[in-house]
C-alpha cells in the first residue's frame, strides 16, 4: 500500500505492506506486517512484524517476532507475545518461511 489510509485495518490471515509512501493512520491487525512509510496507530502481528529503514511508527507494536531496521523511527513501546505462528496459525497460511526472517538491530527514538 503506498496511499492514505484511515481508520481500522484487519487483515488477520494475511500481509499488510506499508511502502515507503504510505500513510497510514489507523490500528492495523495482520498476519504480517511491513512497514516502510508512516504509521500512526497500534500494530499487532500474529507472526512477525517488521519496521523497516525509512518507516516512521507511533504506536504500540505486539508480535511473536519484532524487526527493527537501522534508520527506522520508532516511538511507543514493543512487546514480543509468546507463540509462534505455526502454533496459532492453520497449516498452509504462510508460516512456512518464518527462518527466511532475521530481526536486526534497533536504532529507536
Amino acid at each position: 500500500m503506498d496511499g492514505e489510509v484511515q481508520g481500522t485495518i484487519r487483515l488477520t490471515g494475511a500481509r499488510l505492506t506499508v511502502g515507503e509512501k504510505g500513510s497510514v493512520q489507523a490500528d492495523v491487525e495482520a498476519r504480517e506486517i511491513i512497514v516502510g512509510g508512516m504509521v500512526q496507530g497500534n500494530l499487532r502481528a500474529s507472526e512477525r512484524l517488521r519496521l523497516g529503514a525509512s518507516s516512521d511508527v507511533r504506536g504500540d507494536l505486539q508480535a511473536p517476532c519484532i524487526g527493527i531496521e537501522d534508520g527506522a523511527r520508532f516511538h511507543g513501546r514493543a512487546e514480543v507475545t509468546r507463540g509462534t505462528a505455526s502454533e496459532t496459525l492453520p497449516a498452509g497460511s504462510g508460516t512456512e518461511d518464518a527462518d527466511s526472517f532475521r530481526p536486526v538491530s534497533a536504532n529507536a527514538e
